[in-house]
Parts: structure tokens; C-alpha cells; sequence
């Protein structure tokens, strides 16, 4: 089985859904019913910013060596002001 980790904020994690609602439980549905041998991942966290993201990243690759890393974070920074080039840096 091959790993789809999803990673970012509330938009990842599914705010204010059921966790079978957010958005990497709907791709698993597809992976199962299209009989994929893949997992999807739900490392999203809601309030999450560029930096949070940065600072957790390693240990979410290590535990889980993904096939598809798919990276959803940015949001966050944008609502609290910080700055295009701190998040960009952030994202490198």
C-alpha cells in the first residue's frame, strides 16, 4: 500500500465537517472504489500556517515516506497579514 499524505490546514483537515467529509477521506472513497492501492493521509490541521507547517513537515515525512504529497497551506497566512515572501520562504 503506497501513501497519499495530504498536508495543510482547515481546508485539508475538513473544518466544521465530519471527518468522512473532508477532503482526503473523499479521495480514499475514489482510491477504494477504483481498487488503487493507495492510502490517504490526514495531516491537516486547522489554523495552520506556512511556519507551523514548515516545523512539523519532517516528521510527518519520516513516519509515513509518501508516493503523493499533496501540500495545501498558505490561507492562514494571508488572513493574518504575514507577509508573500515570509510564506514563500516558508514553503521553499
Amino acid at each position: 500500500m503506497k501513501n497519499i499524505v495530504f498536508f495543510g490546514d482547515s481546508l485539508t483537515a475538513g473544518y466544521g465537517l465530519p471527518a468522512a467529509d473532508s477532503f482526503p477521506a473523499r479521495i480514499q472513497e475514489k482510491l477504494e472504489a477504483a481498487g488503487l492501492p493507495y492510502k490517504a493521509l490526514n495531516y491537516g490541521i486547522s489554523g495552520e500556517t506556512s511556519a507551523g507547517g514548515r516545523q512539523r513537515l519532517a516528521s510527518v515525512l519520516a513516519r509515513h515516506a509518501p508516493a503523493v504529497f499533496v501540500l495545501a497551506l498558505g490561507a492562514n497566512d494571508g488572513l493574518r497579514g504575514i507577509a508573500v515572501r515570509e510564506t514563500v520562504a516558508n514553503l521553499r
